[in-house]
């Protein structure tokens, strides 16, 4: 018996160990991973559980159990492991109990034999490079032919995604944050914040994460299940509610509960910041329902007054696009992005495969300038002048913006008086209340009446933030992120904005789709 011990580290996206074993190897080889965090040995316990997976070159995978002595993971090599020479995509799974708690990626470099189970033996030498030929290229082929796909949204939503393959492309958007309601000017202010990393989220088909313990009300028992099912039981001496509420990006979606029973006996329903906005059992509002805005939604599961339960909710949210309606319990794997010197970013994408983020906005505090920064234009009317070329903004202030739309950088005119060249114009022209900008965008104005001074200016403009474009964007390479999907269906989403991912589709999964598509048509 070989033994091979080797280390992982498991500092946030930091390069996988490479372990080199011979093809064919079967109960012939053990490995032994140590688990660090930077120098500091992680020691791994009997209280969770380990199963080592993997994808084989072939594209197909494997998963076993694995075991724990003296504070490491022990892996016993099998055939299936060791059956395709090449590159083998390995991670170990952490579990306790039916949850994932982290995954630890090491990679097998399986040495090609030099006789091939499959080679015909024969004296004819020509024969055996014809069949290795052959099952090299059919390898190629399985690999390098299936299909590719696009998708894209606030959540990006695709039904027919590869087993464990990795996406091809991935981009998200960083939109800053603005807090409160309504139109943002000097007198609502809106603080405007963005973003020092990205974290993403790759789930299936469900979106609805269902956190609740096991508890008794008013005479009900809610059991959650393994699967995020809610077994109800027992007669209610009144109203008995649970409620569990989870982030949701602005989308199209649907809400089902597996249960037929009237809603006047158990109801299952969603609410958002608008109120009650689907149910799983009724058709009203019915089980459709969409977000403009990124919302919390909360789920409420009700067995009312006198009403004897006995039945099982399988709670989901699914995209709309996804019309598969049958239950699957949510699964999902998180990956988190730190922008590192980049800081907090206000605006620009990140391609988190390739590690390459964007900068493209910054923002600046008019708070932050003293008096002395300022400029008395007209007193009388209370129009001022800040000098932003002596800020250093690196940027292009004529498309200063106080919005969140990024794509659409401009203020509204109700606050903007627009560009000049001419500051006899600005002074004509200005309203109370607007902001206008001048030669070559590096001067600003502002008109308040209430104010005749620069100091009154310097003090009216606490807390009004601008957001605006950089004249040539920063790129920061930062280390890429590897992000695979699930067979079927898939959504992937960031808290930074909208993602687009081009992904490897199953190839039956995809040619269902398609013909979907065409019969839809049709029927049009």
């Amino acid at each position: 018996m070989i033994t091979q011990e080797f280390d992982i580290n498991i500092v946030p996206h930091g390069l996988p160990p490479r372990v080199e074993v011979d093809q064919y190897d079967t109960g012939l080889r053990t490995l032994i991973a140590h688990i660090y965090q930077d120098d500091t040995p992680l020691v791994m316990t009997d209280e969770y559980t380990y199963t080592v997976i993997g994808t084989k070159p072939s594209g197909t995978g494997f998963s076993y159990p694995a075991t724990v002595e003296n504070g490491a993971v022990v892996i016993d090599v099998t055939g299936q492991m060791t059956v395709v020479s090449g590159l083998v995509k390995c991670g170990i799974i952490v579990w306790s109990g039916n949850n994932r708690v982290g995954t630890h990626r090491f990679n097998l470099w399986v040495q090609p034999s030099a006789l091939q189970v499959e080679t015909i033996i024969d004296s004819n030498d020509f024969d055996s490079i014809i069949e290795d030929a052959i099952e090299n290229a059919l390898a190629d082929a399985v690999n390098k032919t299936l299909p590719i796909d696009t998708a894209s949204g606030s959540i990006a939503s695709f039904s027919d995604g590869a087993n464990n393959a990795l996406v091809e492309d991935l981009t998200v958007s960083i939109v800053p944050k603005q807090a409160g309601n309504g139109t943002p000017s000097p007198s609502n202010v809106r603080a405007i914040s963005g973003f020092t990393k990205a974290t993403i989220k790759r789930s299936g088909k469900n979106l609805l994460k269902n956190t609740l313990a096991t508890q008794t009300k008013n005479g009900i028992t809610f059991t959650v299940n393994e699967d995020g099912s809610v077994k109800l039981s027992g007669t209610a001496s009144a109203d008995a509610t649970v409620s569990v509420s989870l982030p949701l990006k602005a989308g199209s979606f649907v809400y089902s509960s597996g249960i037929t029973e009237s809603f006047t006996t158990i109801d299952t329903y969603l609410g958002g910041s608008s109120g009650v906005i689907a149910r799983g059992n009724s058709s009203s509002p019915g089980p459709s329902f969409s977000l403009s805005s990124d919302d919390t939604i909360t789920l409420y599961i009700r067995v009312h007054s006198g009403a004897t339960a006995n039945a099982t909710v399988q709670p989901m949210i699914r995209p709309a696009s996804i019309t598969d309606a049958t239950y699957e319990p949510y699964t999902a794997d998180t990956y988190e992005v730190s922008f590192g010197s980049a800081g907090t970013v206000y605006g620009g994408t990140l391609d988190v495969t390739t590690g390459k983020l964007t900068v493209t906005r910054r923002i600046i505090d008019l708070g932050t300038f003293s008096a002395s920064y300022w400029a008395v234009v007209d007193a009388a009317k209370g129009i001022f002048r800040l000098n932003l070329s002596s800020t250093n903004t690196g940027g292009n202030p004529r498309k200063i913006y106080t919005g969140t739309q990024v794509d659409d950088p401009g203020l509204s005119d109700q606050y903007s008086f627009g560009l000049s060249n001419n500051e006899a114009t600005i002074k004509a022209s200005l309203l109370d209340g607007q902001y206008a900008f001048g030669v070559n965008g590096t001067l600003t104005y502002y008109r308040n009446a209430a104010c005749s001074t620069a100091a009154q200016i310097a003090s009216a403009m606490s807390g009004v933030q601008f957001v605006y474009p950089l004249a040539t964007p920063i790129e920061v390479n930062l280390t890429p992120t590897e992000v695979r999907t699930l067979l079927g269906a898939n959504n992937i989403w960031s808290d930074t904005g909208d993602a687009t991912v081009t992904y490897r589709a199953d190839t039956g999964l995809y040619i269902d789709k398609r013909i979907a598509e065409v019969q839809a048509l049709v029927l049009d």
